[in-house]
């Protein structure tokens, strides 16, 4: 029944905006990662964000086996929430960074479309590292993201996303508040729990969809 659906992700959603929040400097930070030899020298784009004080969850598909598309058990999906993010991307070989910090940004919703991200199947057009990237950071809250057009590669994306650019052996992000076990073990319980939600603007009929084909169709026609 879709309304007891509803009903549970409400209540799961809820208990996770209990444990998300602002990190200990009173800001929230979200990044996009790139890997400028990815896809034979197109590039390719991770997503990071902080997820609440002690944590920061970041993710890719990374497509192995490069084929114009792929299913979603071969397509490379993975996540990690942890208090080092930055190691985690220096050890899957990811070059730079480019992060803005936020009053306030939407883990929880965030968090939701990386969980429906594991769920589409790997496209070269419109369903890439690219589009995926955008996702995580538009659900988080990130102003003024490029547009994912199928006209530029992730690369071109990376150096459009107007944000400051590091890289990822020298950037230190980590998150230094520690949770109790018990504190850890409950935020692990709602990680997995929540589910997975399609953005506005990924269904199609919303006007958010409508507003980003629109953008989709004007970069690819210089309008």
């Amino acid at each position: 029944m879709s309304w007891f659906a509803d009903l549970t992700a409400g209540i799961w959603e809820w208990f996770a905006h209990r444990v998300a929040g602002k990190t200990g400097n009173g800001v929230m930070r979200a990044a996009a990662f790139v890997r400028y030899n990815g896809a034979m020298g197109a590039g390719h784009l991770a997503w990071g964000f902080d997820f609440d004080p002690s944590s920061a969850n970041v993710g890719a598909v990374e497509n192995p086996r490069g084929g114009v598309t792929c299913d979603t058990a071969t397509m490379g999906y993975w996540n990690e929430t942890n208090g080092a993010p930055v190691h985690t991307m220096q050890r899957r070989n990811y070059d730079d960074l480019k992060y803005t910090e936020l009053d306030s940004g939407d883990a929880v919703a965030a968090y939701r479309t990386v969980k429906w991200l594991a769920t589409k199947p790997y496209q070269l057009i419109q369903r890439n590292c690219m589009d995926d990237a955008y996702d995580v950071l538009r659900a988080y809250g990130v102003p003024n993201l490029p547009v994912p057009s199928h006209e530029i590669l992730p690369n071109e994306w990376f150096l459009q996303f107007q944000a400051a650019c590091n890289s990822v052996a020298s950037f230190v992000w980590t998150k230094e508040k520690k949770l109790a076990p018990v504190q850890r073990a409950v935020v692990n319980v709602v990680l997995k729990a929540l589910p997975a939600k399609v953005p506005t603007w990924r269904q199609a009929g919303h006007p958010d969809w409508h507003m980003l084909q629109a953008q989709i169709v004007g970069k690819a026609t210089g309008q």
